[in-house]
């Protein structure tokens, strides 16, 4: 035994070491793919970084000149004016108006223009040089459409506020997934379940609902999650499902047993949502260990007994759901009937039968048996099946007598007269007896 205990350790040992090592793999798996779209929406920056250098020095240069109503970063409103293939002209309100080519204009891959703006239609730019004596004012809608996307996820962020983003490749630990930028999806953030490696390919071009749970525009860090929003779905169903458990009050459910402890039984009504069957309710006989009355995975017909959505408790009774034994207990059992039972209880007086759940009779110590006893222990014993006679029912305070004496008595009885039918029908007289002898001569 002790050895036997040694290796279920030893195996319990190991598979805690391989779940940890899991745990460990899968963060490794996210982190390699955190820095992948890092380096993806750096990539991204980098472009701007080398044309806003260029303009910096030019900047300090014509500083001093430049009028104060306008400052480089600043995002600020447009009008197009005129949009040919190569880009549109821009009217911020001034005397000249300026040209946004049409690299400026977008990050999509586009012919024209056209495709991306119309005249007459008011536009956000950023201003990426201011105009003065050494150049003309440069704007972008580009600049202003990337700057306007990380103000928009820290908002979301700040706020917890849901995005959706289309899903557009599979990274090592998770996806890829758009959000105005490249923001990762780990594996174990997509379902309330990790989600397995081959199945990330079938995530690619589908739109999902996440949140972003980590944010830090310096070093280029997105990530987000599906499964808190799956987890408040589930939360919110609960909490809907616990009111409507509450107006079923008095009615059968059915449900699955997922717990068993020593003061009760625990069972899954669905949506996330347990009821407890106290020790109590579970049988109407004798309480019983629960282990003894279900097993765990096994479908119950259970009665609600009280909902209470606030402190997110249920009560459940297994016993309630059927009707109770002492229902009709005239018909099933009434006075003279032959019964079976279990001896479940001894008694100074006496023993306790159960005939069935719930239904338990009492045999008196002086109709145990024929001979006298001082105490029922003498003649029965704990768990014995014994059979008895019905000797009185009384439905209103749920007690039954019995005896096994009587039903010895009326077994005596009946083989004393079976006796004496056969004596009677086999006597013979003397004179039939002289003949017998000498025929056998």
């Amino acid at each position: 035994m002790e050895e036997r205990k040694e290796e279920m350790e030893e195996q319990v040992k190991e598979e805690e070491v391989k779940e940890e090592e899991k745990e460990e793999e899968v963060k490794e798996e996210e982190k390699s793919g955190e820095e992948e779209i890092k380096n993806i929406i750096k990539e991204m920056e980098e472009e701007e970084t080398k044309e806003e250098e260029n303009e910096e020095s030019l900047r300090k240069i014509t500083e001093d000149y430049l009028p104060k109503r306008l400052r480089r970063g600043e995002i600020i409103k447009a009008i197009v004016v005129k949009v040919d293939d190569d880009g549109a002209l821009v009217s911020i309100g001034r005397k000249s108006e300026t040209f946004i080519p049409l690299k400026e204009l977008t990050r999509a891959k586009v012919s024209s223009a056209k495709e991306v703006v119309h005249e007459g239609e008011e536009i956000d730019v950023y201003v990426v040089r201011t105009e003065g004596p050494m150049g003309d004012l440069v704007l972008s809608k580009r600049r202003a459409d990337y700057e306007k996307v990380w103000r928009r996820l820290k908002e979301a962020y700040e706020n917890q506020e849901p995005l959706e983003g289309e899903v557009t490749k599979v990274v090592k630990g998770g996806l890829l997934i758009d959000l105005g930028i490249p923001a990762f999806l780990p594996r174990t953030q997509i379902e309330l379940d990790i989600v397995r490696r081959k199945e990330l390919p079938n995530y690619v071009g589908k739109k999902l609902p996440v949140k972003i749970i980590e944010f830090d525009r310096e070093i280029r860090k997105v990530i987000c999650s599906r499964r808190v929003i799956l987890e408040e779905e589930k939360e919110r169903e609960r909490k809907e499902y616990f009111n409507e458990l509450k107006e079923k009050e008095g009615e059968i459910v059915v449900g699955t047993v997922v717990g068993i402890v020593e003061f009760g039984v625990f069972v899954d009504l669905g949506k996330g949502v347990e009821g407890l069957i106290h020790l109590s309710e579970l049988t109407w006989g004798p309480r019983k260990p629960p282990r003894q009355v279900v097993r765990k995975k096994q479908k119950v017909r259970v009665k609600i007994l009280k909902v209470d959505p606030e402190n997110e408790r249920v009560s459940l009774s297994l016993r309630q759901a059927k009707p109770h034994p002492w229902e009709n207990i005239m018909d099933k059992y009434p006075p003279g009937t032959i019964v079976k039972g279990k001896v479940i209880r001894f008694l100074p007086f006496g023993a306790v039968v159960e005939i069935e759940e719930g239904i338990t009779g009492l045999i008196h110590i002086s109709q145990i048996s024929l001979k006298r006893i001082k105490k029922p222990e003498d003649a029965l014993q704990l768990g014995q099946e014994v059979e008895a006679k019905v000797v009185e029912v009384r439905p209103e305070e749920r007690k039954m007598r019995l005896s096994i004496r009587a039903l010895q008595e009326e077994n005596i009885r009946k083989k004393v007269k079976t006796e004496k039918e056969i004596e009677s029908k086999y006597i013979v007289d003397e004179k039939d007896v002289e003949k017998l002898k000498f025929l056998k001569g």
